[in-house]
């Protein structure tokens, strides 16, 4: 893999990318936000790509960035950024990156444009290789040598062809043949048409004239000969065309034994020449091979690059493990020319493979077929060490139906933690398969290792979802169930005390008469009533938590409706020696809200304040209109429906008032660290009795239930003796 340098200002960006890229088994060398730092961390580490962000801390942004690495270091670059303007697409098209991702990407489509990249650059660096070998060996002929483009302008010229025209490469490049070599007859004086225009335009072979003379940019005209010639593609097609000449005059003052050694011909000045044709013509030859093969090695890595993007589009898209194997295997036998491609998936024990996936042109269909992985060792035994194999089917029992001259490529997949199944390709004949097929088939088999964990990871995940489903009718009918079987008996039971207290009375076993009948009476009344309470509370909760009942919206108008509900426990405060205060204000405006809902939640606030009030003190029921501040509902109930009418469209939305409710006793603080937690289950504040002042414990967390469900919120805060519960209730602009 590769060593990277990543340059993010984002850093949570930057680690989750500098993640990703381990995982996928690269090397993170330096992880920075600044341009700056990325020049001198590209300077000491040499990465062999650069992931670099277009918006950086500091002056210097990406695209100049990049520019300032590549004059150091010809490192390839991969841009990311969040911006798909025109603007910043030509900024950084102008820079020439590897690679160009529009922010957010997945982590496939990351490791897909590096790996694109990386073989880009590689590519290039061999192209650029053979150009400079090239251009080495066309400089090194002793002739003159001049290349040009089909339309005649030069593209080449060596140092002897500069010596013999009078023109320096730099300047003639671009230049039409005749601008640069002029030519005329020696005895007539009239220009002579260019031999390598005419080799283009006749498409074969043209012999300078024997009278030829070249008229050199400063000098005298000299004689010179020799063969112009056109540059060929494998297909015909004409790239341009070359000449090689030569100073005849020069040439013959050459010693002829100089001459026949040195060619090993005839020391003659017509064998010469024939023999420098011949040698211009092996080297026009080897130049239209080599252009031929570097092409098709291009166009080949160009057609792999869009395969492999294609699959790995597709496995991003894709969870359903079936279909990404079947488009991988009909992929790659299309994309490689395979005559078939199958995928077969090892078991949980890792001895047999089923073959589930199969594209077949004319070989026989394996699909369905189980291998014993003890049936060849010597194939299966490197794969699940994760090597790539190439063979032919001889003795290979689950391979008879194959011909023999039958090229296997075998390819594991495998992930992280173990091998997970393989890709085999076949191709009858004599050719096997290339190291640029090997290393496609390795890049597929790699991302169908992502693609396969992914899918099951989620079939894992559906599975978990159906069984909670289940789970969760399992709940709904136990519900159901639970609460019928726990409160009828209860039920029962306290019918049964009244009606044995009503016996009793009638035969006058109670009164004065019978004190400690009566008290134990009181104490089952008592008790019963306070396991009717737990059981209520406990399946009033699991049924809010379920929100197994729909929230029913009635107009409520506060002014009469809290004075009935404190009613009742007016008469309790009164017999607790307590003082219950009404503070209603008369401005209060009508609201949509669940009625059963919001009078537990009152009932539960005002009984609480006279179970913990000692005698003596006061509590307050107060309501009033607040302005907006209090009005924005907890998070944990954002997602509650909203009980108010919804505001019309197009109306000014002006920030919304509130009703604000309290309930407030004295004597009795609660510790400031006890707020958060006094609406927890069972909880009880450390510093009170419970034998004092008996309960469930369930009372509090069942109103900041109800509060929830009502999109409420509800507060709490005290101070020099006294306690208040805040309950905010929006209301709409």
């Amino acid at each position: 893999m590769a060593k990277i340098l990543i340059a993010e200002d984002e850093r949570i960006v930057a680690w989750d990318i500098q993640d990703s890229l381990e995982r996928f088994g690269h090397t993170i060398v330096a992880n920075v936000a600044s341009g700056a730092e990325a020049i001198q961390a590209a300077v000491q580490t040499s990465p062999d790509l650069v992931v670099m962000d277009i918006y950086l801390q500091g002056e210097l942004d990406g695209i100049v960035t990049a520019d300032k690495i590549r004059e150091h270091l010809n490192i390839p670059v991969v841009f990311l950024t969040a911006r798909a303007d025109e603007q910043t697409l030509n900024r950084a098209l102008a820079s020439t990156p590897f690679g160009y991702l529009i922010k957010p990407f997945s982590s496939l489509g990351l490791q897909a444009t590096i790996q694109i990249a990386l073989h880009r650059y590689q590519f290039e660096q061999r192209l650029a290789q053979a150009e400079a070998l090239l251009s080495t060996t066309l400089a090194s002929i002793g002739d003159g040598t001049i290349t040009v483009d089909p339309a005649g302008c030069v593209t080449f010229m060596n140092s002897a062809a500069e010596a013999l025209t009078g023109w320096p490469q730099a300047e003639a490049l671009g230049q039409p043949i005749e601008t640069v070599m002029p030519l005329m007859h020696a005895q007539t004086g009239e220009a002579i048409a260019n031999p390598l225009r005419q080799a283009i335009q006749q498409g074969c072979k043209v012999n300078l004239p024997e009278a030829a003379l070249l008229c050199p940019r400063n000098g005298t005209p000299r004689s010179v000969g020799d063969s112009a010639a056109p540059i060929r593609q494998a297909d015909g097609e004409i790239l341009g065309g070359i000449m090689v000449f030569q100073d005849l005059a020069e040439r013959s003052r050459q010693d002829n034994r100089e001459i026949a050694c040195s060619f090993k011909v005839p020391a003659s000045t017509e064998d010469c020449v024939q023999q420098l044709c011949q040698q211009v013509q092996r080297l026009n030859v080897d130049l239209e091979f080599q252009v031929r093969e570097r092409t098709a090695q291009l166009q080949q890595a160009l057609e792999f690059e869009a395969l492999l993007k294609r699959i790995t589009e597709h496995m991003r898209d894709s969870l359903d493990e079936a279909q990404i194997l079947q488009t991988v295997v009909q992929e790659l036998a299309l994309g490689v020319d395979a005559d078939c491609c199958n995928s077969a998936l090892l078991n949980e024990n890792q001895d047999t493979l089923t073959v589930k996936y199969e594209y077949s042109k004319t070989l026989p269909v394996l699909q369905g077929k189980v291998i014993s992985m003890t049936e060849r060792a010597d194939v299966y035994e490197p794969l699940l060490r994760g090597e790539i194999l190439q063979f032919c089917p001889l003795n290979l029992p689950a391979l008879d139906p194959f011909p023999a001259h039958t090229a296997i490529l075998a390819c594991p997949i495998i992930d992280d933690q173990q091998v997970l199944g393989d890709i085999w390709l076949f191709r009858v004949g004599e050719c096997g398969f290339s190291r640029a097929e090997e290393r496609l088939v390795a890049q597929v088999a790699n991302q169908c290792a992502i693609a396969l964990r992914q899918s099951r990871l989620y079939q894992i995940a559906q599975r978990q979802v159906e069984e909670l489903e289940r789970l969760n009718l399992l709940k709904d009918d136990f519900l159901n169930c639970i609460s019928h079987e726990l409160r009828t008996p209860m039920s029962s039971m306290k019918l049964a005390i009244q009606m044995l207290e009503l016996s009793l009375g009638n035969v006058g076993f109670l009164g004065e008469t019978a004190e400690q009948i009566d008290r134990y009476l009181n104490i089952l009344k008592e008790e019963c009533q306070n396991e009717i309470d737990l059981i209520n509370n406990l399946l009033d909760l699991t049924r809010l938590n379920a929100a197994a009942d729909p929230l029913l919206p009635t107009l409520v108008d506060l002014k009469l409706w809290l004075p009935h509900i404190a009613e009742p426990y007016l008469h309790l405060a009164n017999q607790q020696q307590q003082t219950l205060l009404l503070e209603i204000a008369s401005t209060l405006p009508p609201i949509m809200t669940d009625l059963a809902y919001l009078e537990r939640i009152v009932t539960e606030l005002l009984q609480n304040a006279c179970k913990y009030s000692p005698p003596g003190e006061t509590i307050t029921l107060a309501a009033a209109v607040t302005d907006g501040q209090h009005n924005s509902p907890s998070s944990s109930s954002e997602a509650m429906p909203s009980l108010q009418p919804p505001v019309a469209e197009g109306a000014h939305l002006s920030r919304p008032s509130a009703i604000l409710l309290t309930v407030t006793n004295t004597g009795v603080v609660i510790p400031a660290a006890e707020y958060e937690r006094i609406f927890e289950r069972f909880y009880r504040i450390p510093n009170n009795n419970p034998w004092q002042h008996r309960g469930t414990g369930l009372g509090l967390a069942l109103v900041q239930k109800l509060v929830e469900c009502l999109n409420y919120r509800i507060d709490v805060e005290g101070g020099d003796r006294y306690t208040r519960f805040c309950l905010h209730i929006p209301l709409p602009s």
